[in-house]
């Protein structure tokens, strides 16, 4: 599995979302502004794309230059990422293809609001039972996003290439969630752990 571990090839997926992003964000803008699509639709969406791959594309870079180098920093990093490019999706309206409802408005900002919350009580480093729940969680959303991500390979050229990429940076934190150190940061502690400390 070192191909989905390694950190600058990390990096330069998320980079390439973030290029992506700010492509699409462009392009919804034009064709709003073409009326290609509504108004009301275009310009936002494509607002909150351009605003979504600034933030790839700042991590991405952050990674693979070394500013963020152990596996524990570039998760947080991702965690948090999360959070705000669904906060962006809920205050701009995307919805991917889905109907605008008031219910997955609800859960979109229950996702951003747990990985805050995720993001908050990690950087802490006082792992508890909420961290320990919490843990739980983020595998389910991580897995959640792997399905979605491995779906939309299916579409488009462009949605396949961001898909290929989400793959690796899904695959990256389900692998990481798996790692020893990272569990026993979100008081996760192994059966062999607690037998060597007795």
């Amino acid at each position: 599995m070192s191909f989905f571990d390694n950190r600058v090839r990390l990096g330069t997926a998320i980079w390439a979302i973030g290029i992506l992003q700010c492509v699409s964000g462009l392009t919804q803008i034009l064709w709003g502004i073409a009326d290609v699509l509504p108004v009301s639709e275009g310009i936002p969406t494509g607002i909150a794309h351009i605003l979504s791959g600034i933030i790839y594309i700042a991590l991405g870079n952050g990674i693979r230059l070394g500013v963020f180098k152990t596996k524990w920093d570039i998760l947080l990093k991702i965690l948090l990422m999360t959070a705000v490019n669904t906060a962006l999706d809920v205050t701009f309206g995307i919805r991917e293809g889905l109907v605008d409802t008031v219910a997955t408005d609800i859960m979109d900002l229950a996702l951003a609001g747990i990985m805050v919350l995720v993001y908050r009580k990690l950087k802490k480093e006082q792992p508890d039972r909420i961290t320990r729940v919490l843990f739980y969680i983020t595998c389910i959303v991580y897995v959640c996003m792997l399905i979605s991500d491995m779906v939309s390979i299916t579409d488009s050229p462009v949605d396949s290439l961001r898909g290929i990429c989400g793959l690796i940076v899904d695959i990256y934190v389900i692998l990481a969630l798996k790692d020893p150190a990272i569990r026993e940061k979100f008081g996760i502690v192994s059966k062999k752990t607690v037998e060597n400390a007795a």
